[in-house]
């Protein structure tokens, strides 16, 4: 394992140069497809390309990458470790876990439905509270396993379905949703659904008066959702500014982070003023899915961040599929898992258990566990570990 605490580089990854905007143009509806299966594997493929377009729009992309880089796609290393983690932040915790289903309909935006499902420790009042926010082509069942996982350690997770850029928008135009990654104001309303949310449970929670604590409440999210994550958390938006982020929340847990793309601002700027703690989790096969940056740009944001706390994952080995949660993620015929992926799951549930337990009950023993080696000790020889602390 690799943990480092040093200086940062000075240059960042490229974000993309000419020829990768040639594969892009071949590929347009390449980023709607891709990251609906991070939610969903069994995803019905309707108004979409059949597999066949599917595998020749990813050969495509896979040749120009290659060309790029002057050598072919590597599958993951034969000796990324793959046994079981028994630490207890790896296992569930001693709360039974109940579900709640429910939708929310927001009148003030045109009687918006925001559906939800609610993990909750059981026969416990007041839990601190994870709001999730799914990929493009997700639902609120996306990323089920950190649910599940949090509500066993007693921490609440509240996962919203975001329309525009759910399941449903993917089914009847998968377009939609690479227009949301790449604009602002195309990805509004499911930045806007996470700070309804976060007012609902705060002042009507509804079924869930009582079983939430609204002072203590987080945001996470994967893929399109971890953008929207840093977003909340604080990442300065291009005709926005900072004015959709919740700086009341505790933390920030960013599942496959994002360099700004064109349309949301530049690195330079966009990083200077963030407003929670953040953890960052990525891999060394995380490259974006539509091709805009490869996965070493996924770590911009904790590179650019000065001001807060943060942490940095990077999994070798791991693809984007990795951080949605699913044990075996699928796009029509193609297979993303690998052997090392149920370990990597665990690691991250390892590292989601661990900082929400610092962030929202100030857990010490949590806190020496990311902080003096316990969790850099489970890692691969390759995998890397970084912290870094805000700068006063």
């Amino acid at each position: 394992m690799k943990s480092h605490q040093r200086a940062h580089p000075t240059q960042m990854p490229a974000m993309i140069d000419p020829l990768r905007r040639q594969a892009i143009a071949t590929g347009a509806a390449f980023l709607g497809l891709l990251t609906a299966a991070c939610a969903s594997t069994g995803n019905a493929q309707t108004n979409s390309p059949t597999p066949s377009q599917r595998e020749r729009l990813r050969e495509r992309l896979r040749q120009r990458r290659a060309a790029q880089k002057g050598a072919n796609e590597q599958a993951p290393p034969p000796d990324t470790p793959q046994g079981g983690i028994s630490h207890p932040y790896a296992l569930p915790g001693a709360f039974a876990v109940e579900q709640l289903e429910d939708v929310w309909v927001n009148a003030a935006r045109n009687d918006r439905v925001i559906p939800w499902r609610a993990y909750l420790p059981a026969q416990k009042t007041n839990a601190p509270v994870v709001i999730y926010s799914h990929g493009g082509g997700g639902t609120r069942g996306s990323g089920a396993i950190y649910g599940q996982h949090l509500a066993s350690h007693g921490i609440a997770s509240l996962h919203l379905q975001h329309a525009g850029s759910d399941r449903d928008a993917f089914r009847t135009d998968p377009q939609q949703i690479s227009a949301a990654a790449r604009d602002p104001k195309a990805g509004l309303p499911r930045f806007e659904d996470v700070g309804y949310a976060a007012a609902r449970l705060a002042q009507a929670p509804g079924a869930l008066l009582g079983r939430i604590d609204a002072a203590r409440m987080g945001i996470a999210g994967h893929s399109f959702g971890a953008i929207t994550t840093q977003i909340i958390a604080g990442q300065m938006v291009s005709g926005f500014g900072q004015g959709l982020a919740l700086p009341n929340l505790l933390g920030a847990f960013a599942l496959s982070p994002s360099p700004p793309r064109a349309g949301y601002g530049d690195a330079e700027t966009a990083f200077t003023d963030m407003l929670l703690p953040i953890f960052h989790l990525t891999g060394t096969k995380d490259d974006a899915p539509n091709g805009d940056f490869d996965a070493p740009a996924r770590r911009i944001p904790f590179d650019r961040t000065n001001n807060v706390d943060q942490y940095l994952l990077i999994l070798e080995g791991a693809n984007h599929f990795t951080f949605g949660g699913e044990a075996n993620p699928r796009l029509g015929p193609r297979d993303f898992g690998y052997p090392g992926l149920p370990r990597h799951h665990q690691l991250i549930l390892v590292a989601a258990a661990a900082f929400w337990l610092e962030r929202f009950e100030k857990d010490a023993k949590a806190r020496g566990f990311l902080r003096a080696g316990g969790y850099a000790a489970l890692l691969g020889a390759d995998d890397v570990f970084e912290r870094k602390e805000a700068k006063k």
